[in-house]
């Protein structure tokens, strides 16, 4: 009887533990994608000046993003055996495709644009 027990409570607090990690890592991409949101602010901010034009485009371009990968990899989802691991994936490749790439940056710099004061 005592084992019986032990085993449900070893499922539980594994579950917990599953729950909690998952818990994590929503919450790091969701720090991640607001630090790029700052991130792409302040790059453009460089172009169009700190205006209301720098925020607008990285907010459209955010939603825009949310809609289509919805629309297009929503059913996907639905379907998937492992979501956790689609999330996973998911999450890796849009942020390594939301990062500044290095060229973007170094082409910024040879217009003279200067951050805000």
């Amino acid at each position: 009887m005592e084992r019986a027990v032990d085993s449900v409570f070893g499922v539980e607090k594994e579950t917990k533990q599953i729950f909690a990690a998952v818990t994590l890592c929503f919450f790091f991409s969701g720090t991640t994608g607001l630090i790029y949101e700052v991130l792409w602010t302040r790059i453009l901010g460089l172009v169009f000046g700190p205006t209301v034009v720098a925020i607008t485009t990285v907010l459209a371009a955010f939603m825009a993003g949310l809609g289509l990968g919805s629309y297009l990899f929503g059913g996907i989802a639905d379907r998937n055996a492992h979501p956790l691991r689609l999330y996973g994936i998911r999450n890796a490749s849009s942020q390594w495709s939301s990062s500044p790439p290095g060229w973007f940056v170094r082409r910024l710099q040879g217009t003279g644009a200067r951050p805000p004061r």
